[in-house]
């Protein structure tokens, strides 16, 4: 359509004289004048609207100059115009989309809107822009804050096609607001025309510091959409300019709105004035209303009915939503949950029965992805080091749902868990940040402030207790402090028994001498010298007699005559002192000391009487048997000799006159002492033939030239390499590689001072061989040396409280010292060392079957470097429990410590030498195999290998009783405390091996500190919940964490970085 402008008549200004007069005159002929000036009027305009364009012009100039002062000749050649222009393409954009919806958004950081307007007609007609503004109506959410219009860059996009690669960006500022925005109001924003040329342009919106808004866009089916309003001055006499509907000019729209108000008021008049007249039954007026009138499914929509009209009232709504649904209310809600088109259908009726129906579009689109919304809430915000601090993300929301959940503490530690409840440990101020991620990719993040102060020092909180607490003089009790606590930590304690001493310590023992009620005092400091004080009363008595307690002991207690016995009875107490001891040895001897020596010279047994009495005359009576033997012939007498020359019919009563080794091992029992010179005994496979006695057992020891003078002594004899020497040590020698040197079926025997070489097995003990000692002892070439097989045994023991100490094992071809079903036993300063390459040793030091509370300490596990096979340096498997090992070094064996299959067993401050970090000598410090569980390595230290500390499922074939637990994990709940690792290829390796589907699980590091790492400092295969605790990592050449993509179908990845700190290392975990 055209527009155009319309200027005052001068016989409308007469009409308004006119009307103003004829209403101050009042007068009966009002009615002629009236009609008079109409008609004259109306003539008037009839004249104007036939006389030509120049006529006009002509007689308003004239009018003007009669009336009006006259005005600059300028303004009169130019005539403002003012055109209103609808958006050709009006659309926000939000994560890397564009959005051409019903309503446009705007949104500080996530939603931009764009608007394209068309102003080339001005253009066209020679017009100059000299005022514009942006106007657009709030609808369906509101906001505030601070709106800021920009000239777009470019105009290359659509609202269709809105996307990353073409939005304009912004140009120049040339209008703001700041302001509420209610739903429903129209905002008005100046521009700077300065930069507004009449042309196609580009305008961006963008929003800061307020809440998100909407407004309607040019789609919107009963909103109106976005205007920009343009004032420009053209000469006069130009033609309109050609709009489309859309786009009006304020003054037809204002003429419009002007009749259209005067005809309501005549209308209204006349219905008035009917209404005044008649009776009849008007029919309803149906106004139907929908907020929102389109949306994605599922779209609820509010419907009002309410603003029907009747003359007498409306009696019944019917609501047809066209989706099979109904309602009878006047304002319903209905949601719809099926895209479409639907016409819904209003229908009203008044009392009479009289109907009318109106009709609101609801357009209902397939729902369209939304980014989610992060939610953070933390409770506390603030607070004193140490902080526990919950934090609660599953508050996000998404249109669908959230796929995952990502934590940022800002000290280093992070976790993918919604909720989660977090200790800070340092004073400062941390921004934690919570990114939520939906099935799209879309994203959304939020971050709240936690404020950790410095704790303030509190008073220490004094805890005593005592046992007893009452009591006969003297009173032995003690004193417990050490559950007192203090917020920091507790700097002194003091004890006043209130008898005239004191005491330092947090748990003291004291003894009350006297009868008495002692209120002791206890006092607690911090060390900023708070204190507190507690008190409790110990109650002594003064003593009633009691009788003593006769205790004895004897040893030997068995024996040839003549026996020697040494008696000891020191050890009876009385409640004061024991003043006398009285000894009847029925023999018909006695003695009246504590503790006496007796030698029995028949045989016989004895029961020895020890009476003990105390200052009162009390007494107390205890027996103990002796049992006299005669002796044998043939049998030794402690303190007797072998040698390479001796026999059975020598006496053994002297070097001189020497036993055979084999006779002494047939004949010696009890406590016998054996002394073994040096020297070649060739091919002996010894056998046990009796017991010795408990405490006092048969002793084998070795020698040079006279008793005594011993080749060894603990922990310094024996070096890397050491060869065997006849002239050092009694030396037991084959060369078949078969049977063993020593096997012991009894208990109680002690072996000192010894070499064997060149059997299957050095030392065999079996079954009943329970408390064995070896002590300085030389193993070497056991096993078929330079033959392929694993079949040599250094020592191969199975019998509890065996003892090995100070002995060393070389070139065993299958397993060097191997303790099976061992309970209570120690291995101190032992050594083993392998250099043959065809046959390396396998197994160091082994514990299974069912080995528990054994102690290895101050050994080493060593080989020569790059032999065919590595071994396994410190090893405990199957069925292996609450053993340690402590104090020991691994060099250069492929395995240094594994524990495979067992639990609750403990490596303490020990140290591991790798060969090197490559892959291809497959070096492992620690390694956890086959569902090892609850053990503890600590305070270790590792160096030069390929994986520092390794889980795996690696069938090694091993059958033990408790079966062989591959493929069910591959070990949890682990703990690895102040580690150190330095020059590695690989940390930390959990998973790897035959086994896809078990996994690593409730493992944890704490304290570790990991440096020079050249490959991945941590490697997840297959893990579930692993705790990495103040843990530091440094120099890592790749990545912190490599989730190899091979093992997906079987992954489990779920780790949690507490307070761990990275230099120099490309930290990347896995989403």
């Amino acid at each position: 359509m055209r527009f155009y402008p319309t200027k005052i008549h001068v016989a409308f200004l007469c009409l308004i004289l006119v009307s103003v007069s004829i209403n101050l005159g009042c007068s009966k002929d009002s009615d002629l004048i009236l009609d008079s000036v109409i008609e004259e009027s109306t003539s008037v305009l009839e004249q104007r609207e036939n006389s030509t364009p120049e006529e006009q012009n002509t007689e308003e100039e004239s009018v003007a100059e009669e009336n009006i002062q006259t005005e600059d000749s300028s303004a009169d050649s130019l005539e403002s115009r003012t055109s209103s222009f609808s958006p050709t393409n009006d659309a926000h954009f939000q994560s890397g989309k564009g959005y051409n919806q019903n309503i446009i958004r705007l949104e500080e950081g996530h939603r931009t809107s764009y608007l394209m307007f068309d102003m080339s007609p001005i253009e066209a007609i020679g017009g100059t822009i000299s005022k514009a503004t942006l106007q657009f109506t709030i609808n369906s959410d509101d906001g505030n804050g601070n709106i800021s219009v920009y000239k777009g860059k470019s105009n290359n996009w659509t609202e269709e096609s809105l996307s990353d690669s073409n939005i304009p960006e912004t140009d120049v500022l040339i209008g703001s607001i700041t302001k509420d925005y209610k739903i429903g109001t129209t905002e008005i924003i100046d521009l700077e025309t300065s930069n507004i040329i009449p042309e196609v342009s580009t305008l961006v919106l963008d929003h800061k510091n307020g809440n998100d808004l909407a407004f309607a866009s040019k789609e919107h089916a009963s909103k109106i959409g976005p205007k920009l309003v343009v004032t420009y001055d053209v000469p006069v006499g130009t033609e309109e300019i050609v709009i489309t509907e859309e786009e009006t000019t304020e003054e037809e729209t204002t003429e419009e709105e002007t009749t259209e108000e005067e005809t309501t008021e005549e209308e209204t008049t006349e219905e008035e004035t009917t209404e005044d007249s008649t009776t009849d039954n008007k029919e309803p007026m149906a106004v139907a209303d929908a907020t929102p009138p389109s949306g994605g499914v599922p779209l609820e929509v509010s419907f009002t009915g309410s603003n029907s009209t009747d003359d007498t009232g409306i009696t019944s709504y019917l609501w047809d939503f066209k989706d099979g649904s109904n309602a009878t209310t006047a304002n319903p809600k209905h949601t719809f949950t099926t895209a479409g088109v639907y016409k819904v259908m209003l229908t009203v009726k008044d009392e009479k029965g009289l109907s009318s129906t109106d009709e609101v579009t609801i357009t209902v689109t397939e729902k369209e992805n939304e980014a989610p919304k992060a939610v953070v809430s933390a409770t506390p915000v603030s607070g004193e080091a140490p902080l526990v601090v919950s934090f609660k993300g599953s508050n996000s929301t998404d249109d669908n749902s959230i796929a995952t959940y990502g934590w940022d503490f800002k000290d280093g530690s992070k976790t993918n868990r919604a909720d989660f409840t977090y200790t800070y440990t340092k004073p400062g101020v941390y921004e934690a940040e919570l990114t939520v991620k939906d099935e799209n990719g879309l994203e959304d993040k939020e971050t709240i402030t936690i404020t950790v102060t410095e704790p303030k020092n509190e008073a220490p909180v004094a805890i005593l207790s005592a046992n007893p607490t009452s009591g006969v003089a003297p009173l032995d009790v003690q004193f417990l402090g050490d559950k007192s606590t203090d917020d920091v930590g507790i700097t002194s304690y003091s004890w006043d028994f209130k008898d005239g001493t004191s005491a330092s310590t947090s748990n003291p023992s004291h003894k009350f001498t006297q009868a008495g009620t002692y209120e002791v005092e206890f006092t607690v400091k911090d060390k900023e010298g708070l204190s507190d004080k507690k008190t409790i009363v110990i109650a002594v008595t003064a003593p009633q007699n009691q009788p003593p307690v006769a205790v004895l002991s004897a040893n030997p207690t068995s024996g040839d005559a003549p026996l020697n016995v040494q008696f000891v009875g020191n050890n009876s107490t009385d409640d004061k002192a024991v003043t006398s001891y009285f000894w009847d040895f029925k023999d018909g001897t006695s003695a009246n000391t504590s503790n006496p020596s007796h030698t029995f010279s028949s045989a016989g047994n004895y029961v020895v009487e020890l009476t003990v009495k105390d200052a009162e005359g009390v007494s107390s009576s205890k027996t103990v048997t002796i049992n006299v033997t005669s002796p044998s012939t043939g049998n030794a007498p402690p303190g007797f000799y072998v040698a390479t020359n001796g026999s059975a019919s020598n006496n053994g009563t002297s070097p001189s006159s020497p036993w055979s080794l084999e006779h002494a091992i047939n004949v010696a029992k009890g406590s016998d002492i054996i002394y073994v010179k040096a020297g070649n005994y060739g091919n002996k496979q010894l056998l046990s033939k009796r017991h010795g006695n408990s405490g006092s057992p048969i002793k084998f020891i070795g020698y040079r030239s006279t008793p005594g003078d011993i080749v060894s002594s603990q922990g310094s004899t024996f070096n890397i390499g050491e060869s065997v020497n006849a002239s050092k040590m009694p030396l037991l020698n084959s060369s078949n590689g078969q049977g063993a040197a020593i096997t012991l079926y009894h208990q109680n025997i002690h072996f000192e001072n010894f070499q064997i070489t060149g059997y299957r097995t050095g030392v065999s003990t079996i079954d009943l061989a329970k408390n064995v000692t070896f002590k300085n002892v030389i193993v070497t070439k056991v096993g078929r040396q330079n033959v392929n097989g694993y079949d040599g045994f250094g020592f191969s023991i199975k019998g509890n409280n065996t003892l090995l100490e100070n002995c060393f094992v070389l070139n065993a071809t299958a397993e060097a010292i191997n303790l099976f079903d061992s309970d209570n036993s120690r291995i101190n300063y032992c050594k083993v060392y392998a250099n043959n390459s065809t046959n390396p040793t396998d197994y160091y030091f082994l514990l299974t079957g069912g080995t528990n509370n054994t102690v290895i300490e101050n050994s080493l596990a060593d080989r020569a470097q790059y032999l065919s096979h590595g071994g396994h340096g410190f090893t405990m498997k199957d069925l292996a429990q609450h053993n340690t090992i402590r104090n020991c070094t691994a060099r250069k064996t492929n395995i240094e410590f594994n524990f495979s299959g067992v639990k609750y067993n403990t490596v303490d401050n020990c140290s591991i030498y790798g060969v090197d970090t490559t892959s291809s000598n497959w070096h492992a410090g620690v390694v956890v195999f086959n569902g090892a569980n609850n053990n503890l390595v600590k305070n270790t230290y590792i160096q030069d290998t390929w994986r520092a500390i390794s889980w795996g499922d690696y069938d090694d074939g091993y059958q033990g009783p408790g079966g062989d637990r591959d493929e069910v994990s591959l070990g949890y709940d682990n703990t690895f405390d102040n580690i150190t690792v330095k020059n590695t290829n690989r940390i930390v390796n959990v998973g790897g091996g035959n086994n896809f589907s078990a996994k690593a699980s409730r493992n944890k590091f704490t304290n570790c500190d990991f440096t020079d790492f050249q490959a991945v400092a941590v490697t997840f295969y297959k893990s579930e919940n692993i705790l990495f605790q103040n843990c530091k990592f440094k120099n890592g050449q790749k990545l912190v964490v490599e989730h190899q993509a091979q093992y997906a179908p079987y992954s489990h990845f779920d780790v949690t970085w507490q307070n761990c700190t990275w230099t120099n290392v490309n930290f990347n975990p896995p989403n």
